[in-house]
């Protein structure tokens, strides 16, 4: 069986995050607490999780930030930097409506989304 071909999808992420930001931008306060498909996760906490991916991939692949999140030292150093990680992410998620402000800021002061090779994934890149 042949393996198949890579399908890169880079070219579509500029698009994508214009489009959810849009969306994002448009939510009422009330709509910001609405569930999502994800149990116990509303709106606001799937777009602070998605904005915590974003600034690691700012800070790892833009300004060239190296220090491990997840140190690989044992369970209980995983489990308290995994514990530090969403203490940040729930600091995050209480900035409100200035989150999503920081969010487009990083992208519209630029021009672009970055985004960069990860281990394993193919067709990341800029």
């Amino acid at each position: 069986m042949k393996q198949p071909e890579p399908v890169l999808v880079a070219p579509l992420f500029p698009e994508l995050l214009s489009e959810l930001l849009e969306v994002l931008s448009s939510l009422t306060l009330e709509e910001w607490e609405n569930p999502t498909s994800c149990p116990g996760w509303t709106v606001q906490d799937i777009a602070s999780h998605l904005l915590d991916v974003e600034v690691g991939q700012l800070s790892r692949y833009r300004d060239g930030f190296q220090r491990s999140v997840l140190p690989a030292d044992g369970w209980q150093d995983l489990v308290a930097s995994l514990n530090h990680k969403n203490a940040r992410t729930d600091a995050l998620q209480r900035r409100g409506v200035e989150l999503l402000d920081y969010w487009v800021a990083q992208h519209t002061d630029t021009g672009n989304v970055h985004f960069h090779p990860i281990a394993g994934l193919h067709g990341l890149g800029g």
